[in-house]
């Protein structure tokens, strides 16, 4: 039975990095769904959820050929927590639908896992749909010279950005696993490497047990 694993963390912590670990084990097929990629796809492509998104948020957020702007739609949200509800309960269902579907499709590929790359691994409730679940975590100062580096915005924007969302002690308290990501590279892929090969070898629990 295939395997699905979720895989969180606050912006910055390093979650992209633990999937190209996951990606490198030698005798696992993984497949990785990195949620923000599949949102920005959605964003580009689909017109219901664009609909959606200028319905709440006014034509504003649109360049001038007609598609979403991310900064300006992320200016309206990041900052605003009421902004930052309706914008995950405009785009969750449509995320989690098309998240349904790349598990669907890599089950029928017959991959050993799945790993699930998600901001909002639980207020979405994609976290039902995994065995296990870990939490990226790194410091917040090193989070934010990440961001920054990243993205080339301002700490102040930054730190808005880090501010809309949970700490580290709360996926601590929610994840099943937390694998940290400080400055040494090294020893991050060293402590990547022991737990998913760790939760590879693990008996699929949580899911099956709502089911």
């Amino acid at each position: 039975m295939m395997k699905v694993i979720g895989i969180t963390g606050p912006t910055g912590a390093g979650k992209t990095s633990a999937l190209l670990l996951m990606q490198e084990m030698d005798g696992v097929d993984w497949r990785t769904i990195d949620c923000d990629d599949v949102y920005h796809r959605l964003l580009r492509d689909d017109e219901n959820l664009r609909r959606d998104l200028t319905d709440q948020f006014g034509d504003e957020i649109l360049d001038e050929d007609g598609n979403v702007d991310r900064k300006k739609l992320a200016g309206q949200v990041f900052g605003s927590p009421g902004a930052l509800e309706k914008l995950d309960a405009v785009t969750s269902p449509y995320i989690v639908k098309e998240v349904d579907r790349l598990i669907g499709e890599a089950e029928a590929d017959g991959a050993d896992m799945v790993a699930i790359d998600a901001v909002a691994l639980f207020e979405s409730g994609l976290a039902d749909r995994c065995h296990y679940t870990i939490a990226v975590s790194a410091p917040d100062e090193e989070r934010l010279k990440r961001i920054m580096e990243r993205e080339g915005i301002s700490e102040e924007y930054a730190r808005s950005r880090m501010d809309a969302q949970h700490d580290n002690m709360w996926y601590w308290k929610n994840c099943d696993f937390v694998l940290m990501n400080d400055k040494n590279e090294e020893k991050f892929g060293e402590r990547g490497k022991t737990l998913f090969e760790y939760v590879a070898e693990l008996a699929p629990k949580h899911a099956e047990e709502e089911a």
